[in-house]
């Protein structure tokens, strides 16, 4: 199983000197910056299309309902004239 913290999880080594572990340190912070660059990144693109989804649902509840609508109507229109032809209603 891929871990998702895995990019973020920091390789840490005991320095030498204080030069060694301030070197070490801004290598870390370097790579920890770069690698929380590609996570933002996975997730802005996550959340894009997440919404792009949501709204296609949406527009295509929209149109389903107003395709029921349209359906119920003509419905409606093709029994009342249905009953008028066989003489069972005034139209």
């Amino acid at each position: 199983m891929y871990d998702t913290l895995e990019l973020l999880r920091p390789r840490l080594h005991i320095c030498a000197s204080w030069d060694d572990a301030s070197q070490a340190a801004d290598a870390l912070d370097k790579e920890f910056a770069s690698k929380l660059g590609e996570l933002l990144g996975l997730l802005a693109g996550w959340f894009v299309t997440m919404m792009l989804m949501m709204m296609m649902i949406i527009v295509m509840s929209v149109l389903i309902i107003l395709m029921i609508t349209i359906n119920i109507n003509r419905l409606i229109t093709t029994v009342i004239f249905m009953l008028g032809w066989i003489g069972l209603s005034k139209v």
